[in-house]
């Protein structure tokens, strides 16, 4: 793999004793603007200009700890109540990390999915990139990088809606 933080290894979620319970930390680029409760954002959080951000400034979510783990996903709690500590539209993909003895490990657990109606609700899914799967998509744009219409036919489900050139 290229410089950069690394993937946990393949089955490395299920290895881990005390997984559910454990801090976790989302970072990503989003705004909310359509809170259902709290307050409002902090202002310029995000690049989204159209939606009242604007500074380009990463945000780091403590999101709580986990509180479910599935076969391809796990949920933190997400507290909607937190207001800016939470992620919200324009952060899908964003990385999770775990907390663990009290230090983030700089090894990527998950990705945001943004699957719900929801902004930083409860329900907000991340993607567990411990899957074969995941690895095996991630080597496969790493090995046509240089080439992202040969990237997109070679390794994404866009390719069967011929959508990649």
């Amino acid at each position: 793999m290229p410089a950069g933080l690394p993937l946990q290894p393949v089955g490395e979620l299920n290895r881990i004793d005390g997984l559910i319970g454990t801090p976790a930390v989302s970072v990503g680029y989003g705004l909310n603007w359509a809170k259902t409760f709290g307050t409002r954002p902090t202002a310029e959080l995000g690049p989204m200009t159209d939606l009242g951000g604007g500074n380009g400034v990463k945000r780091i979510a403590e999101v709580g700890p986990i509180t479910h783990l599935f076969d391809n996903a796990l949920l933190p709690r997400q507290d909607v109540r937190k207001g800016d500590n939470t992620v919200c539209f324009g952060d899908s993909g964003s990385s999770l990390f775990l907390v663990r003895d009290g230090s983030v490990e700089p090894v990527i657990a998950a990705v945001l999915s943004g699957a719900t109606n929801w902004c930083q609700g409860s329900k907000d899914p991340y993607y567990r990139v411990d899957r074969p799967e995941a690895h095996s998509f991630v080597q496969c744009v790493i090995e046509h990088q240089d080439d992202p219409a040969a990237a997109c036919r070679a390794c994404s489900a866009e390719r069967y809606f011929g959508l990649c050139e």
